[in-house]
């Protein structure tokens, strides 16, 4: 019985720890930002929400940020958050 009370403290820090990993990663799990489709991306040039672009043709890496992020971060006074994709074809941006 002794030994089973000297155990009792480890025993419920480890479960205390495992329900904050579970926690951590819920919260976590929510703000992490889904990929962004290929086909989304055409979709916001064809519509016009992307203020502005960089295109590295070594590693075909599309970074860019929307108006709507642009406006929002000049309200907040921070830099504004881009998006980096990779581009299956170069074609589309080079004419």
């Amino acid at each position: 019985m002794g030994l089973n009370n000297k155990r009792a403290p480890y025993i419920y820090l480890a479960v205390i720890l495992i329900l904050g990993m579970i926690v951590f990663q819920a919260i976590t799990g929510d703000m992490a930002a889904k990929p962004v489709e290929y086909n989304e991306v055409i979709s916001l040039f064809e519509e016009n929400k992307i203020a502005e672009y960089t295109l590295d043709f070594n590693t075909r890496e599309l970074t860019y940020t929307l108006f709507e992020e642009r406006d929002k971060a000049k309200e907040e006074k921070r830099e504004a958050k881009s998006v980096t994709v990779t581009v299956p074809a170069l074609d589309l941006f080079v004419s």
